[in-house]
């Protein structure tokens, strides 16, 4: 009698560990795969810093920074909202080359070689966010920014 009921508990933490197993190992190949998708369909959505330029005569740095969320940014979409819609977004230097026509046509803004622009990309929301920073501390300046979902509705533009 002991013997089957030890039998049972035996079988109920074997089948616990395999469950467990099971679904730790579902979890590790979907966070590797979503991370792989965000890596294949856009190389520019990953969270290293990469440092490239998008034309031979452009002089401006860009470096892809990673995620950021939309939620953060309700007071300059409320403030700086932007009804426009342009064509899709493929990729992240495709984000720079319409934030850059955005920031020219709103903010007569045209970013020169001490900026370095950076990209973010929101996957809940499948939204990105292009901005032109200086890391000179000592500068005093606005920060150019645009967010513009993927399908290419521009949310809002500004100058912070």
């Amino acid at each position: 009698m002991k013997y089957k009921h030890l039998l049972k508990q035996i079988y109920i933490v074997v089948m616990i560990i395999i469950f467990t197993c099971i679904g730790a190992s579902c979890m590790t190949q979907n966070s590797e795969s979503s991370r792989n998708d965000k890596f294949t369909t856009a190389t520019d959505r990953t969270k290293t810093e990469i440092s490239f330029t998008t034309e031979p005569n452009d002089e401006t740095t860009i470096v892809t920074t990673g995620e950021f969320n939309i939620a953060d940014y309700q007071w300059g979409i409320t403030e700086f909202p932007a009804n426009e819609v342009l064509s899709r977004i493929e990729n992240a230097e495709d984000l720079i080359e319409k934030g850059k026509q955005l920031w020219q046509e709103k903010l007569n803004f045209y970013p020169t070689e001490k900026y370095t622009i950076r990209t973010y990309y929101d996957v809940g929301s499948d939204c990105w966010m292009v901005t032109a920073e200086i890391d000179d501390a000592e500068t005093d300046y606005a920060v150019p920014t645009a967010i513009i979902y993927t399908n290419g509705s521009v949310v809002a533009v500004w100058r912070e």
